[in-house]
């Protein structure tokens, strides 16, 4: 899916990692289905949002097959798999919908606190006697004649990245040896980043621009909601951690940056050593010129998304209810409330709310 132009590659040694094309990490990819899905859910159009559920579970398992665990597990998404046999459920596809609920409980049992009843509801509809027979005994009598409300609310902002400089020491005598194989020693100065380094020793320092990640403020986590629906009440619960995967990917990849812009730096150190000697220092003071306003850290992401994504939702009798939701994030943002109005549910049917909030 994915190529590397060798032009970009070589540029982005000489100049910083900008001029490569941005590659999004696992946990962005696998979020745009969802937000497509959503368009079409909002706008009633059923077959639209199953196309984008198929391309969940076509993404989920690609990711899959390039995860280095032999289960295939850090390719997986308990959360996206129960969303995506939502949208099946309510489309109708009642079999692809079971496998997702069963998907989405293998990669994470209780990490999704609603997904028991859909579990026997599907395998009642399908005839899977034995198999509802085992759901009963984990989860209990499923409720009957009944439709389901699901709220889904996106809160805050997913952390951001900034840049700060960063300073390699180079000791003496060792540019010679530097120059001669910069990618192995690339990987060597990487471990003298934070170490404290005797002056006597000291040549000179090589200054890196590195990114750093901002978490945001509140954790979604101790953001407290709560869906009503008539007299009924559901606390909602994290099912989806946004920031937390977004700053495992970024400690993951922060070597390999680290290493890049260790080895660019020295290939800019070199470039104006060579003016120097070559052309004057004239030139080297130049190209040192150039070197030292084209370093500067990759900043990129999707930086829209939200932090973390709670769930609740209601088992209701068929009827109209009046339907808020109770959103208190304490003294960091607040109370707020949001009015659904009132929100028909029908048997064996699906409504879904979604709410936004921000800080």
């Amino acid at each position: 899916l994915y190529t590397r132009s060798l032009t970009q590659e070589a540029l982005s040694l000489l100049t910083n990692d900008r001029t490569r094309d941005y590659r999004a990490p696992r946990f962005e990819r696998v979020l745009i289905p969802y937000f497509r899905a959503w368009n079409y859910i909002e706008q009633g159009d059923v077959e639209g949002a199953l196309v984008e559920a198929r391309k969940i579970n076509e993404r989920l398992e690609f990711e899959r097959t390039q995860c280095p665990d032999e289960d295939g597990a850090c390719g997986e998404d308990a959360f996206l798999r129960f969303f995506s046999g939502l949208v099946f459920e309510w489309g109708g596809e009642w079999n692809d919908a079971y496998v997702a609920y069963k998907l989405s409980r293998e990669a994470g049992v209780g990490k999704i606190p609603f997904l028991g009843p859909r579990l026997l509801a599907m395998s009642d509809r399908l005839g899977f006697r034995d198999e509802h027979r085992r759901w009963r005994e984990t989860y209990g009598s499923p409720s009957e004649n009944t439709g389901l409300v699901v709220a889904f609310v996106e809160l805050g902002v997913v952390g951001h990245r900034y840049e700060v400089s960063l300073n390699v020491p180079i000791f003496k005598e060792e540019s010679h040896l530097i120059v001669t194989d910069i990618d192995r020693w690339s990987h060597t100065l990487s471990h003298r980043v934070y170490v404290d380094v005797d002056d006597s020793k000291l040549d000179y320092f090589l200054r890196i621009a590195m990114p750093e990640f901002l978490a945001p403020h509140p954790d979604a986590s101790r953001v407290a909601v709560a869906l009503e629906c008539g007299e009924k009440e559901q606390t909602a619960r994290l099912a989806k951690d946004v920031v937390g995967e977004a700053y495992q990917h970024f400690q993951e990849a922060s070597g390999s940056v680290l290493v890049r812009s260790i080895a660019r730096a020295l290939t800019k150190y070199f470039a104006k050593e060579a003016a120097d000697d070559k052309i004057g220092k004239g030139a080297g003071f130049l190209v040192n010129i150039l070197g030292a306003a084209t370093e500067t850290a990759d900043l990129r992401s999707w930086r829209s998304l939200p932090g973390g994504i709670q769930i609740a939702a209601l088992e209701l009798p068929p009827g109209t209810y009046e339907t808020t939701l109770k959103i208190n994030g304490h003294e960091t943002v607040g109370s707020v409330t949001a009015d659904f109005g009132p929100v028909e549910v029908g048997a064996e049917q699906i409504a879904f709310l979604r709410f936004r909030s921000t800080p």
